[in-house]
């Protein structure tokens, strides 16, 4: 291949690191959406039987995240598409290539199958090892996150369904915005503690303590 088809592929495995970026945002707004108090949901009625905003629903927070979810979904569509685009390109160039050819993945013979290539790929690159995205260089006694087992030197991997791919998309803002939505919920943490090679799952529930914020420590941010 040349320099510039290495940049296109480089470039149409970004496009499916924000597409996988954009579901788990998805699915975490929609878990937010169906915990908080009176259950909303992405559908449920946010006016009572009598006409007025319902009670028991932060009505405002909740059409907030609807939308985003809404824009979400449209993004996700136009990269999907974007995606399928360029693996239609990919293997045309690879087939015309004699060269490459024999190397070459067997293009799709219909839409169903480029789909099914997709799917494939995106499953072989989500099972590729978690990368830590940040560092615990701060943790405080008696705090959710000593509860939890968390320790200083711990690389996270995950958090509340958010990995590296994501960070990188939306920065560590993505990271608090699940903290604050889901106070009182435990979130699954995937971390690897300092000087080890195998990961460890917590549950660490962002809840209201003596201390500062809803997690009692600091995560470092390390590049991605």
């Amino acid at each position: 291949m040349t320099g510039r088809e290495d940049e296109a592929l480089n470039a149409l495995f970004a496009k499916q690191d924000q597409a996988r970026a954009i579901e788990q945002e998805i699915a975490a707004l929609q878990e937010t959406l169906e915990n908080m108090p009176g259950k909303p949901g992405l559908k449920g009625d946010l006016i009572d039987s009598e006409g007025f905003p319902r009670a028991d629903v932060d009505v405002h927070t909740v059409r907030t995240h609807r939308h985003r979810v809404a824009c979400l979904q449209t993004d996700h569509q136009v990269l999907m598409k974007e995606i399928e685009q360029g693996m239609l390109l990919a293997y045309s160039k690879l087939t015309k290539d004699p060269k490459d050819a024999s190397a070459a993945p067997q293009p799709p013979s219909g839409s169903g199958n480029l789909k099914a290539a997709i799917v494939k790929q995106d499953a072989q690159t989500s099972a590729l090892p978690l990368r830590p995205f940040a560092v615990v260089d701060e943790i405080s006694e008696r705090s959710p996150a000593a509860t939890a087992g968390l320790r200083v030197g711990d690389r996270v991997l995950e958090f509340g369904g958010l990995d590296a791919a994501a960070i990188s998309a939306r920065g560590m803002a993505a990271l608090a915005s699940v903290v604050q939505n889901n106070e009182g919920r435990a979130l699954k943490v995937v971390v690897m503690p300092e000087g080890e090679a195998k990961s460890s799952t917590l549950q660490l529930t962002p809840s209201r303590w003596e201390g500062r914020g809803l997690l009692g420590c600091h995560l470092q941010p390390v590049s991605t």
